[in-house]
């Protein structure tokens, strides 16, 4: 196991885009005037955070050129389940991520998110999160969950607390079997493991 971990949420990087999640968020609420769009919730924070680090993933993530359709084509960023990162994520609609224009979308019941580049998945049920990242495993989709004390989630990143810190395991064993490379950069931020790596 990779023994130096940084904290990214230091990094100018996740800070800036973190900056931009805070930005929109807070446009939107001066513009709708909506009560949906109220003072952040306890951990609203937070769930921008990871928010940002998920953008972030995307842009240190190589895809190889069989996952795009057509140069140019979207970049589709799915979600399954419901939490407040989910919320988050569906500011970076429009964005853009190594010339791709971020489309956010959720995953239907029932529909292979194979058609994802990225998938985020909600901790809210721990068993659907294991049929949603087999139903991938081996296809070129970035998947990211929580990690859970109950068992491996099976997704090639997951976010853990660590002194009130948000950090990450990066699994190269499962990105590798999909077909993603990882800049250095990313790499030396989080904790690197291989699947067959006890933990």
């Amino acid at each position: 196991m990779k023994l130096e971990l940084e904290i990214f949420k230091r990094d100018e990087l996740a800070q800036s885009t973190t900056r931009l999640l805070v930005g929109i968020l807070f446009g939107l609420i001066a513009c709708t005037g909506s009560p949906a769009y109220g003072a952040p919730e306890k951990g609203a924070d937070e769930n921008l955070l990871k928010a940002a680090f998920v953008f972030n993933f995307a842009k240190f993530t190589r895809w190889p050129s069989t996952a795009w359709e057509a140069e140019g084509a979207d970049l589709v960023l799915c979600t399954a389940g419901n939490d407040g990162v989910v919320e988050a994520l569906q500011q970076l609609a429009g964005k853009s991520v190594q010339g791709h224009s971020v489309n956010v979308q959720s995953v239907e019941k029932g529909r292979s998110p194979a058609y994802c580049h990225v998938l985020y998945i909600a901790p809210s049920d721990f068993g659907a999160a294991l049929d949603i990242a087999s139903a991938v495993h081996g296809r070129p989709v970035l998947t990211v969950s929580e990690f859970s004390p109950s068992g491996k989630s099976k997704t090639v990143i997951e976010f853990f607390d660590e002194d009130e810190r948000i950090r990450f395991i990066i699994d190269l064993g499962f990105a590798r079997a999909a077909g993603l490379e990882f800049s250095s950069r990313l790499l030396s931020l989080g904790i690197v493991i291989h699947e067959d790596e006890a933990r």
